[in-house]
């Protein structure tokens, strides 16, 4: 009997961790799973997940590097709902300042000056 609780505690604990390691796995998950906890959005449901997850990669397409490690990091210690949107909207920004430069310097380049 002893052999047959251990056996079921290894198992469940192997499972608990296989869990953990799906939903964290990926810095996308990380910021999806961190902002659900700290603003209780979505129910869990996988499919919400995984649907928030191909949002974050879409985003991240259009991020440079820097910018999106820079803004998981901060997701992740963020303390409170309004903390984890802050570090979001503020990674956006930075892309949306490298597009509008990048855009300007196109700009100048066909312009009459």
């Amino acid at each position: 009997m002893k052999k047959l609780l251990v056996f079921v505690l290894v198992l469940a604990l192997v499972a608990a961790g296989g869990a953990w390691l799906l939903l964290r796995s990926t810095p996308e998950r990380s910021v999806c799973t961190r902002t659900w906890e700290l603003c209780g959005v979505g129910d869990g449901e996988l499919e919400e997940l995984e649907r928030c997850v191909e949002d974050v990669e879409k985003l991240r397409q259009k991020s440079d590097d820097e910018t999106f490690k820079r803004t998981v990091k901060c997701v992740e210690q963020a303390g409170t709902c309004a903390g984890a949107m802050g570090c979001l909207a503020g990674g956006a920004f930075d892309d949306a300042k490298r597009a509008l430069g990048d855009f300007v310097k196109g700009f100048k380049k066909t312009s009459d000056r």
